[in-house]
C-alpha cells in the first residue's frame, strides 16, 4: 500500500514539474517573439509566412501554447507573429497561405508603403519610417477574433475581406495627404466659343488648332 502511494506521489510530482517546465519554456519563447520572428517566402504567388527561431519552436509545440500566445497578442511587436502562429495551428487550410499586399501610392504613382493582410489582420510598412507597425484597433479586433474562435462554441465573429479593403482605403484617404499643394491657373478661360466651334469645320493641322492648343497647354503654377 505504501509502495503504491509513493508511486502515485512520484508520478504526480513528475507531471507537475514537467508541466511547470513546459509552461516556463513557452513563456520564454513568447518573450522572444518580435517582428523578426517571421518572413515571407514567395514562390510565384501567393506569399506565405516562414517562422524563425522562437516562433518556429512554438509552432512545433503546437496547441498547448495557445493560451499563452493569446495573452501576448495585444503587444504590438508580437501581434502579427502570434496571429500567424494561431492561424497556422487552427486555420491552415482556409487562411494560412493567402497573404495580400496593397501598395499605397501617392504623388503620381510614387509608392510610399505597403499594407499586409493575412486572415483578417492588417499591418503596415511605410518607406518614411522604414519599419513595420500596426494600429491599436487591429490588435483589439484580432484579439476578439481569436477569443471568440477558441472560447465560444457559438462563434459568429468574422472579418469580411471587402469591408477590410474599404476600411483601408478610407483610412489612407484621411491619414495621407496626396495633394501636391499647387494652385493651377485656369487659362482655358481665355478660349472663346467661336474658336472651339470653328475647329468642327476644319482639318488638322491648322493654325486655329495651334492657337487653341497653345492656350490649353500653358496653365501656369502658383
Amino acid at each position: 500500500m505504501k509502495r503504491n502511494a509513493f508511486l502515485l506521489m512520484f508520478l504526480f510530482f513528475t507531471s507537475f514539474l514537467s508541466f511547470g517546465q513546459s509552461n516556463s519554456e513557452i513563456d520564454r519563447l513568447i518573450k522572444n517573439l518580435s517582428w523578426e520572428s517571421f518572413r515571407f517566402l514567395q514562390s510565384i504567388t501567393p506569399s506565405f509566412p516562414v517562422f524563425e527561431g522562437s516562433a518556429y519552436e512554438l509552432v512545433n509545440i503546437g496547441k498547448p501554447a495557445t493560451e499563452e500566445l493569446l495573452q501576448a497578442i495585444t503587444k504590438p511587436e508580437k501581434t502579427v507573429v502570434v496571429h500567424l502562429i494561431l492561424t497556422k495551428l487552427y486555420e491552415p487550410e482556409e487562411n494560412y497561405l493567402y497573404q495580400h499586399l496593397i501598395n499605397y501610392y501617392c504623388e503620381y504613382k510614387k509608392k510610399i508603403g505597403l499594407h499586409f493582410i493575412l486572415n483578417g489582420l492588417v499591418w503596415d510598412w511605410f518607406d518614411k519610417n522604414g519599419y513595420y507597425s500596426i494600429q491599436q484597433y487591429q490588435m483589439d479586433r484580432i484579439k476578439s477574433y481569436w477569443d471568440k474562435k477558441l472560447h465560444d462554441s457559438q462563434n459568429t465573429f468574422t472579418i469580411n475581406p471587402d469591408d477590410l479593403f474599404a476600411e483601408i482605403q478610407k483610412r489612407d484617404s484621411l491619414e495621407f495627404d496626396c495633394s501636391d499643394h499647387k494652385r493651377y491657373k485656369n487659362n482655358s478661360r481665355q478660349l472663346d466659343y467661336e474658336s472651339l466651334y470653328d475647329l468642327l469645320f476644319i482639318k488638322y493641322p491648322d493654325h486655329k488648332f495651334e492657337k487653341v492648343f497653345n492656350i490649353l497647354g500653358t496653365d501656369s503654377l502658383c
